[in-house]
């Protein structure tokens, strides 16, 4: 997910794609992948897991007001500030600062105007976590 600029151009298995601001692209590891026309420093979130032993997602959401995020149990929920200033659980976190919390349970949210990264991770059943 590109955080700054205007987004980010891939090469993925030769193919190019581009990113906008704040987009999503999955891909394996095995996969070649490379950032094409970089001409300034930029900024990306990666969430990296194992394919076969997690379920992961990650989306950009505004915020206005309140909001909860829902925790499953053996979840864990990653926030990162994208823009504004943004109280999680009750405390204030400015742009790139991030909040980890696992569940099960709910996460406060509230913002007069922000945006936040929401990245899921949880196990699958197949996993073992020690």
């Amino acid at each position: 997910m590109p955080i700054s600029g205007t987004g980010l151009s891939l090469s993925i298995n030769e193919v190019t794609r581009h990113l906008g601001l704040y987009s999503v692209a999955r891909f394996n590891g095995s996969d070649r992948v490379a950032a094409q026309q970089v001409i300034r420093p930029s900024q990306d979130l990666n969430v990296i897991a194992a394919e076969n032993d997690w379920h992961i997602s990650l989306r950009s959401d505004p915020v206005i007001g309140d909001t909860c995020v829902d925790l499953e149990p053996d979840e864990t929920v990653v926030i990162v500030v994208l823009e504004g200033e943004v109280k999680v659980a009750g405390r204030t976190l400015i742009t790139h600062d991030a909040w980890r919390q696992a569940g099960p349970g709910a996460l406060r949210i509230s913002s007069t105007q922000g945006r936040i990264a929401v990245a899921r991770i949880r196990p699958t059943k197949e996993a073992h976590v020690v």
